[in-house]
């Protein structure tokens, strides 16, 4: 479970900010609510805010630590770390960019931290607690300073061994977990398999590759559709065909997510048919691209739910309300609130979708609003910052502009 984030000088974000999932002591909505220790971890975060206010680059950074987690063990030395700080001051320039992620799992605490600066991880560290203690203490698993100096107070001759096969651009961590080093394999996994991020074109082809294998999966797709109001839909058939294609591949680039083509391959592929009902004993088959945008992006992410869902892991995904009505992106937040949700998955989302201000949806630490200032950068603050009483309307509170986050717009361009 993911416990906190925090970036700094990355892209629009130029000192430090905090996405914190510990909750409240508010008993507002407390289904919302996973029960951990003395505190409570939220199951989602709303970011809401203006255009080119920075809720994007949250989203990028969580993405950042997961590309380098994943494949940074794989670089070669002239393999570039690209730039990222925040250009609007030249100080920031010289300044490396960091990031640190606490979370849980199987019962032990981890704080994971990095920071990197011209193609070189400057720092990088690893802390750990455990959780079934009642006093845990703090464990130094690695420290890395300046570039290649290490301190280890575990497995020592290991990790000295480990460390001497480094590069000054490749993460610690990535390198240890590829050498299968066993006090890394939980952190490893965590934010290489349970981070599921949607800068990634390929959820639609994961949910077609995963419902042809799995009926029953198939079967909560075709029953989700229908509950959601997803047109006639009956069921689908999902057919795998030979072919040869290009793909794509999203990377994170210093002018933002880049989508590069990959060469063309011999491939599998998946083809989904929505088969609609005219009548108790007929129905009619679609193919994708006779299907709406939104009944397309719906069953894309209902197959990356329903894995995060069953497996306790972290939902991070930008614009949620991308090709869909409000009221079904307020079913998606819902999901993760509701006794589907066995596992403790969390969602952390950007959306402009104001519906969701709802005191009946979200608790106010649930809420975070981005904003940014010249030479300044993105500020991110909850919604318990601001002091609202419990039951107002956050919706109002936010269209108003109490809390920022809305764009100022020059209308003499109408006149």
């Amino acid at each position: 479970m993911l416990i906190e984030f925090k970036v700094s000088n990355f892209y629009s974000i130029k000192d430090e900010v905090v996405l914190d999932f510990k909750a409240s002591h508010s008993k507002e909505l407390t289904k919302n609510i996973i029960p951990y220790k003395h505190v409570g971890l939220l199951k989602s975060i709303g970011i809401y805010g203006a255009n080119a206010t920075g809720k994007s680059n949250i989203i990028k950074a969580i993405y950042f630590v997961w590309g380098l987690t994943k494949f940074s063990h794989s670089y070669n030395a002239e393999t570039k770390i690209l730039p990222t700080q925040f250009k609007l001051d030249n100080k920031n320039l010289t300044k490396p960019s960091s990031f640190e992620i606490t979370f849980t799992k199987n019962n032990v605490r981890y704080q994971y931290g990095f920071s990197c600066l011209d193609s070189k991880v400057l720092e990088e560290h690893l802390f750990r607690w455990d959780d079934t203690s009642n006093k845990p203490r703090r464990a130094t698993v690695f420290r890395r300073e300046n570039i290649k100096e290490f301190k280890f107070n575990v497995d020592k001759k290991k990790q000295q061994l480990i460390a001497s096969q480094m590069s000054e651009n490749v993460l610690y961590l990535s390198r240890a977990a590829a050498f299968n080093f066993d006090k890394v394999r939980d952190v490893y996994d965590f934010l290489v398999n349970d981070l599921i991020v949607n800068f990634n074109p390929s959820w639609n082809e994961y949910t077609k590759i995963n419902a042809a294998s799995n009926p029953q999966l198939k079967n909560r797709i075709v029953d989700i559709l229908q509950k959601a109001d997803f047109g006639s839909i009956s069921d689908i058939v999902i057919e795998r065909k030979k072919a040869k294609i290009a793909g794509i591949q999203a990377n994170l680039t210093s002018d933002g997510i880049k989508f590069n083509p990959i060469p063309e391959t011999d491939k599998d592929i998946y083809v989904a048919k929505f088969l609609h009902k005219i009548s108790p004993e007929e129905a009619v088959e679609f193919n994708e691209e006779e299907e709406s945008n939104g009944t397309i992006r719906m069953f894309s992410l209902l197959g990356p739910i329903f894995d995060i869902l069953d497996n306790g892991k972290v939902m991070v995904i930008d614009e949620l309300e991308t090709s869909l009505h409000p009221s079904i992106s307020e079913f998606i937040v819902r999901l993760f609130h509701s006794k589907l949700n066995k596992k403790n998955a969390q969602l952390i989302f950007t959306t402009h979708n104001t519906n969701l201000l709802n005191s009946e949806v979200l608790r106010r630490d649930q809420i975070y609003i981005t904003s940014k200032e010249a030479n300044v950068g993105t500020r991110l603050d909850s919604l318990v910052k601001f002091k609202l009483r419990e039951g107002m309307d956050f919706q109002r509170v936010y269209l108003t502009g109490r809390v920022g986050g809305l764009p100022f717009i020059d209308e003499t361009v109408l006149d």
